[in-house]
């Protein structure tokens, strides 16, 4: 199923910004739609005509991260995004720590954003029932 109307698509932005925990914690209810703007300009030059293709848009600031998603600090990427705690850095699917315990989310493998939280969770699904059938 899509969220977007037949024939059309949906695209989404992700883009690093502070979490709520730094010393100058950005407004998001002030700089939202000014940071909005921003990201728009950017995807057009690499996508000329990309803003008049839009035909409804929703933003999400790290306050809604950290409401609705319970993400601490309303961070949109988990771990902090260093190369050492990206793609294969990142903790496994399955814990090398304790028996039986399987990790999905934007703060395992293969990392952040819905994309690849989905795909994590697709992991599972092949590891947890083939784990299941060795006991």
């Amino acid at each position: 199923p899509s969220v977007a109307p037949k024939g059309d698509d949906c695209f989404y932005a992700l883009s690093p910004v502070p979490n709520l925990k730094t010393v100058d914690a950005v407004d998001w209810r002030q700089e939202s739609a000014v940071y909005k703007e921003k990201m728009r300009k950017v995807l057009e030059q690499v996508m000329p005509g990309f803003a008049e293709k839009i035909a409804a848009e929703h933003v999400l600031a790290p306050d809604d991260f950290k409401s609705r998603y319970l993400s601490p600090y309303g961070a949109g990427f988990s771990l902090e995004p260093r190369i050492f705690q990206s793609a294969w850095f990142r903790p496994h699917n399955i814990s090398e720590d304790f028996e039986n315990l399987y990790l999905v989310g934007a703060g395992t493998h293969p990392g952040a954003g819905i994309p690849s939280v989905v795909t994590s969770s697709e992991v599972l699904n092949q590891l947890v029932p083939d784990a299941v059938e060795k006991v």
